[in-house]
């Protein structure tokens, strides 16, 4: 009888809600769509690699909206071609009409890219939205009435998000860096269309600041720093694009 009452409490330990830890959400698959120039046709700063959009799990690309981000939040946004079996990419241009130069606005250092002009370069968009002091699910955002938080755009060696390569990271966050990187800028994060739940299925996200940190509606340029690996400052540049997230 002893031994059966220590099972049955065995038992009741291993199916008590606390036994079993909560299901992390899934990650939402969309597909990202990397405009190459506006309405006017200038091109952007940043643009596709003319292969179409880059759709989750095709060609080894990974484009999600994370099920489980920062602070309890999900929706932050990633585009991830490092992994592609075809070599997707992204197109970045790096000239002396969009680097920051000595005595404007946001100057921290003079600018010293990998390269000058445009190039075909791996690269992982991650929008930090969830983090501090931001707060925001991409999920969450409705019509009407944007957000802005960070995004940080990592670049150069196919090796990949391993120790010892070396990467550029340009970083649009004004107040998520640590240590802060004040002169840079958040980017717009817009809900286009809900579908019949009401749930937002189409986003944007643009190169558009708040008013408050010199941009807002008709300014489409975002002030980036431009850090070799995580924290050596590069310089800073501005950059613009548009990019549509569906889902599906």
């Amino acid at each position: 009888m002893k031994k059966f009452g220590y099972l049955i409490l065995l038992v009741s330990l291993l199916v008590s809600p606390g036994a079993f830890a909560a299901k992390a959400a899934s990650d939402l698959p969309v597909t990202s769509s990397v405009s190459d120039a506006n309405a006017s046709g200038i091109a952007y700063f940043v643009q596709s690699d003319g292969l179409g959009p880059y759709q989750n799990g095709v060609w080894g690309v990974q484009s999600i909206l994370q099920g489980l981000s920062q602070n309890g939040l999900s929706g932050d946004w990633i585009l991830d071609t490092y992994n592609s079996n075809l070599s997707r990419n992204l197109l970045i241009t790096l000239t002396a009409a969009n680097a920051v130069q000595i005595g404007q606005p946001g100057y921290t250092a003079p600018a010293n890219p990998p390269f000058w002009g445009t190039a075909l370069e791996p690269s992982r968009f991650i929008a930090k939205c969830s983090s501090a002091p931001y707060y925001i699910s991409i999920k969450a955002i409705k019509p009407g009435a944007p957000a802005y938080c960070p995004l940080l755009l990592r670049f150069g060696s196919t090796s990949g998000k391993g120790q010892n390569t070396t990467f550029y990271r340009l970083d649009m966050g004004h107040s998520y860096q640590y240590p802060p990187e004040p002169e840079t800028q958040d980017v717009q994060v817009s809900c286009n269309a809900v579908d019949a739940s009401g749930n937002c299925n189409d986003w944007a996200v643009d190169s558009i600041p708040p008013v408050s940190q010199g941009g807002g509606p008709g300014v489409n340029q975002v002030r980036a720093r431009l850090n070799l690996g995580d924290s050596t400052n590069e310089g800073d540049f501005y950059l613009t694009f548009h990019i549509r997230i569906t889902n599906p």
